[in-house]
């Protein structure tokens, strides 16, 4: 079972009102990004959970200007998901792909944000 628990000491503050809920945009561009119908209410499916488990962790869904850093929500994701793509392939399991994929967004969340730290010391 996942864990609705949060840690103060290490989590980012709790999200407040934002704008655009997050889950229900993706969930609409669905048909633009993923062209198998199977995949697509899979992912549907995945998202409304995904949304449901937020709410009961942070007491409401995710939003856009909710004031969290959402670079380092999804930094922290996708560490984890490189992370798991990295165990499925030390047991076996055809991943290779996958593993690679992440491991390009890492790189490139990481250019992106090396980058947004040089620009912010010069111009400070």
């Amino acid at each position: 079972m996942v864990s609705t628990e949060r840690d103060a000491a290490t989590d980012q503050r709790m999200p407040e009102p934002g704008q655009t809920a997050v889950h229900q945009a993706v969930i609409d561009q669905l048909d633009d990004w993923i062209p198998t119908r199977a995949a697509r209410d899979m992912v549907a499916a995945g998202l409304r959970a995904r949304r449901e488990l937020g709410v009961a962790k942070y007491g409401r869904p995710l939003e856009s200007h909710n004031g969290r850093d959402a670079w380092q929500d999804c930094w922290e994701e996708v560490l984890d998901a490189l992370v798991y793509a990295a165990q499925m392939r030390l047991e076996g399991r055809p991943v290779e792909g996958i593993f690679s994929m992440l491991a390009e967004i890492a790189d490139r969340l990481a250019v992106i944000r090396l980058w947004a730290e040089e620009t912010r010391g010069t111009h400070e």
